[in-house]
């Protein structure tokens, strides 16, 4: 009987193409990935080898996402979340609120942030309260921390 022989493994090769991409947002951030850097800014036209991911940043309004560049060819825009801004409120008024993984002071609190899902914790000295998450929308509306408390 002769030996089997063993098959090579298969190896799939995605095919990388430049695309030009374009974000833009209603306040500065930073985008980085891809290859590339750009700095604070309300818009940045950017040239990519897809597919990537970049990673829009700005730490004034707790921004830090990451957006997938799936296209073959040709131009993307992207549109970073929009700002929001809210007030935070609880009836626990002597506790830390603790807004993703970002402590930002007791309660009634006012934040610029952007628009999207968030979770919080409200930290008492005596105990802490988790909330189930909760949405943020675009413009000014005011969050009552309570009833999302689980």
């Amino acid at each position: 009987m002769a030996p089997e022989l063993s098959r090579p493994a298969r190896v799939e090769t995605v095919a990388v193409t430049n695309v030009d991409v374009r974000v833009v947002g209603g306040y500065d951030f930073e985008v980085s990935g891809c290859g590339v850097t750009s700095g604070r800014a309300t818009i940045h036209e950017l040239q990519v080898r897809a597919p990537c991911s970049l990673r829009l940043v700005a730490p004034a309004y707790r921004l830090d996402v990451t957006r997938n560049i799936e296209a073959t060819s040709g131009q993307v825009e992207l549109a970073a979340p929009q700002p929001a801004h809210v007030k935070l409120r609880t009836k626990y008024e002597w506790c830390q609120v603790i807004l993703g993984k970002h402590a930002v002071g007791a309660s009634s609190r006012e934040l610029q942030i952007v628009a999207g899902t968030y979770t919080a914790t409200i930290q008492c000295p005596e105990k802490s309260y988790s909330t189930r998450p909760f949405s943020i929308e675009p413009g000014s509306s005011i969050v009552k921390l309570d009833d999302y408390i689980r």
